[in-house]
């Protein structure tokens, strides 16, 4: 198994990023929000991470 830096940014964006682990993104956004029972994230829009930067 190869090591991964987990303070890399690109395993960050593997992690909780990805669609298929929505529950985990919302559960971490929850969490360091300290959001409570009532007031909580109950769905999250992944947008495209690989835009290309605008060239001007």
């Amino acid at each position: 198994m190869e090591k991964f830096n987990r303070l890399n940014d690109l395993y960050f964006k593997k992690l909780l990023g990805d669609k298929k682990r929505k529950n985990l993104t919302l559960s971490f956004l929850n969490g360091i929000l300290n959001k409570d029972d009532e007031n909580y994230f109950t769905d999250i829009t992944f947008l495209d991470k690989d835009n290309e930067p605008l060239l001007l």
